[in-house]
């Protein structure tokens, strides 16, 4: 019906999920076969992964459907839960946290970073991409996002190009050691 279909849309909306991936499911998913094997995985022990705080590293080349298979995740967790969710493009995640950092009392974007910190499941796409920007916020956001999480226990999801062990120069062996230790 007309009002189910906007009960879900605003919900996609409010967690960040572009228009574009609405009508996506694990029907009409396009990537690689092996990929929605350990989504359907995760999403078949949500509870399990959501108790332990555990959320997945996704990597692969453009175009190879990490973001799709990101937002399938939430998407279920929105359909079956009530727990909250967020799509976050990691690179507006540190251009948001460089607007604190920089030392301006922005308090939209403070009251931004907080609910990114909390909310149940966080996508952070794109890790590693934001480099090419030039601007290097990007380590500090990681860590005062990660160490928050793992200290109360969060699911992140990250979709990168690269595999998990390069980002360990990038974003120095703290992170990277929340990162491998709190993802499948």
């Amino acid at each position: 019906s007309l009002r189910c279909l906007c009960y879900w849309q605003e919900k996609y909306l409010d967690s960040n999920i572009g228009k574009s991936y609405w009508n996506i499911t694990t029907e009409n998913f396009i990537g690689h076969p092996e990929d929605l094997v350990q989504i359907k995985e995760y999403i078949d022990n949500i509870d399990k992964f959501y108790d332990n705080g555990t959320g997945l590293y996704i990597h692969g080349g453009n175009g190879s459907g990490k973001t799709s298979a990101s937002i399938l995740i939430l998407k279920y967790i929105l359909r079956t839960s009530s727990c909250s969710a967020l799509f976050a493009p990691y690179a507006d995640v540190v251009i948001l946290n460089s607007r604190i950092v920089g030392g301006f009392s922005d308090k939209e974007a403070q009251n931004s970073i907080e609910y990114i910190k909390n909310v149940d499941f966080l996508v952070l796409d794109d890790i590693g991409k934001e480099f090419e920007n030039g601007k290097d916020y990007s380590r500090a956001t990681l860590n005062s996002i990660l160490r928050y999480r793992d200290m109360w226990n969060k699911p992140t999801i990250y979709t990168a190009n690269s595999p998990i062990e390069t980002l360990k120069t990038h974003y120095g062996a703290s992170n990277y050691s929340i990162m491998v230790g709190r993802s499948k």
